[in-house]
């Protein structure tokens, strides 16, 4: 006898699945969802999220505790001064001193962007080149929230070469910023993931719900704010970001999802195959630097590991894991 099996949807999955694709999903809210699963589902389910173009929000609770160059690094942003207050061989300075200041115009990286879909292989490498400063200049708007800056505009430029092999046309500076901030909030979730954020938010959800539950009993009617962040214990604001994630997550259960096509086999999506091209790629380069590279960007489907972790692993100073980095990613770019 033939029988019907139906496998029950992570609770992230459900989720994800109940918004539309495109939309804006809360980084926080997801976090929540993903505390207690394991490493391989969490990576799950940012490809997931990532697959159906969600843009994920940065409504992480800010650092309590940042190290002291992560609040350097975040005062010196705000002020303006970043640039000028690094010393002469701070990695990240020699790092923006390579990649140069000013980005390329979208008008021009749009013609690129055409060329390249031709088969152009210089202006592949020009726009991926050229695109860089516009990386570093979104991982700035991200600073002091758990990841140092450089690990952060390596996470985004690693997502802008991943992006130039999947772009498909359509407005590309666009396309390239949103695949990039992408890339810098799952860097700062995964790190925020890493300090035990997930399982405190959802521990205020659900004394959220389970306070927002007795007043009503008690009261006759919904709280107000006030008396929630009184029977909680919490101040206003943290009251209300956790009540804004409720109220989201409600708002996109109720909001009808636009039919969709049949779903492809996961080897035909855009993220497996720009994940495949990348490992083909590194077949390009000697061993120790794909080994420099899958390290430094996680591409084993682990925790990216910052310049300090690669240099241990391997066994080297952190001033060559960079020398090394770079001239690596310039030989991929040219393999493109």
């Amino acid at each position: 006898m033939n029988e019907d099996f139906t496998f029950e949807q992570a609770p992230f999955e459900a989720a994800l699945l109940s918004v539309r694709p495109g939309s804006a999903f809360s980084a926080a809210r997801l976090l929540a969802l993903l505390e207690g699963e394991s490493e391989p589902e969490v990576e799950a389910a940012f490809a997931l999220a990532e697959e159906l173009d969600l843009s994920l929000t940065m409504d992480l609770p800010p650092d309590d505790a940042p190290t002291e160059r992560l609040a350097w690094e975040d005062r010196q942003v705000r002020a303006g001064t970043l640039r000028q207050s690094l010393g002469e061989n701070d990695p990240l300075r020699l790092y923006l001193n390579e990649i140069g200041e000013r980005p390329l115009s979208a008008q021009a990286a749009q013609s690129l962007a055409e060329k390249s879909l031709s088969g152009d292989q210089r202006a592949m490498e020009a726009l991926a080149q050229g695109y860089l400063p516009r990386a570093a200049e979104l991982a700035m708007t991200m600073t002091g929230r758990g990841v140092l800056l450089l690990d952060l505009i390596q996470e985004g430029s690693l997502a802008l070469w991943q992006g130039l092999l999947a772009y498909e046309g359509g407005d590309f500076s666009a396309f390239a910023d949103r695949r990039v901030r992408f890339a810098l909030v799952k860097a700062i979730a995964l790190q925020a993931r890493a300090q035990g954020v997930g399982r405190e938010l959802k521990k205020s959800l659900e004394r959220y719900q389970a306070a927002d539950r007795d007043l009503l009993g008690r009261l006759g009617r919904n709280p107000l704010r006030e008396e929630l962040a009184q029977a909680l214990g919490w101040n206003l604001e943290e009251t209300e970001r956790v009540e804004k994630l409720l109220s989201d997550a409600r708002a996109a259960q109720k909001t009808p999802r636009e039919p969709e096509n049949e779903p492809q086999p996961v080897e035909h999506t855009a993220y497996f195959q720009s994940r495949q091209r990348v490992a083909e790629l590194l077949t390009a380069l000697p061993e120790e630097d794909a080994r420099l590279l899958t390290l430094r960007f996680g591409l084993e489907g682990g925790k990216p590991a910052t310049v300090e972790q690669a240099a241990q692993a391997l066994g080297i100073p952190a001033e060559e894991v960079l020398r090394r980095e770079a001239a690596a990613l310039l030989r991929l770019r040219e393999e493109t």
